[in-house]
């Protein structure tokens, strides 16, 4: 109870998953000390699965590779802040023209909700971001225009409980995290 803590990571798999990436790292930066890189493996796997993890350092060394003159602290650190911002941009499978169109009505859509949105305001570009997300993670325009229905009958039902608080914007979070929570099936 006193100074034992528990650990709610995985632990690292000297024979598996875990093996073949900190082997990938090691490949590429022989003389990195993989200490730190072995223990992340784990937290990163839980957080973005197999297949994303492995897409991602390899993209990461790669850019690291290409980039030699760029310096940093250290491979894990390097690696975390890697798979960290690309957690923000998911796979998509959309064609690059309309992936743009996306982007452009994401950009629209989100002037609009900014206005209505009576709490917490995002940083610059946030709820473009997040909308731009939940756009790609659905399969088509009717999905899409369901996710916009449901948002502005969120967005509603908050002003209303604002209104009621007498302007007050307890319970509300920040608009980018109300946008990724909001429903897309139609209820």
């Amino acid at each position: 109870m006193g100074g034992e803590k528990t650990s709610l990571a995985i632990p690292f798999e000297e024979n598996g998953f875990d093996f073949e990436i900190s082997k990938i790292v090691q490949d590429a930066y022989p003389e990195e000390n993989l200490t730190l890189v072995k223990k992340m493996i784990p937290r990163w796997r839980a957080t973005y699965g197999d297949e994303r993890v492995r897409f991602l350092v390899n993209k990461a060394i790669n850019f690291r590779l290409t980039n030699p003159d760029k310096k940093y602290k250290s491979m894990a650190r390097f690696l975390d802040t890697w798979l960290r911002s690309e957690r923000s941009t998911p796979e998509t499978n959309v064609s690059r023209t309309e992936y743009k169109r996306l982007e452009r009505r994401a950009k629209d859509i989100a002037k609009q909700v900014m206005e209505d949105w009576p709490g917490p305001k995002t940083g610059r570009g946030g709820a473009e971001r997040a909308i731009l997300r939940r756009f790609l993670e659905l399969p088509n325009d009717a999905a899409r225009d369901v996710f916009l229905t449901n948002l502005g009958d969120e967005i509603q039902i908050a002003a209303e409980q604002v209104e009621r608080q007498g302007g007050k914007t307890y319970g509300l979070s920040r608009l980018d995290f109300f946008i990724l929570g909001v429903k897309v099936d139609a209820e």
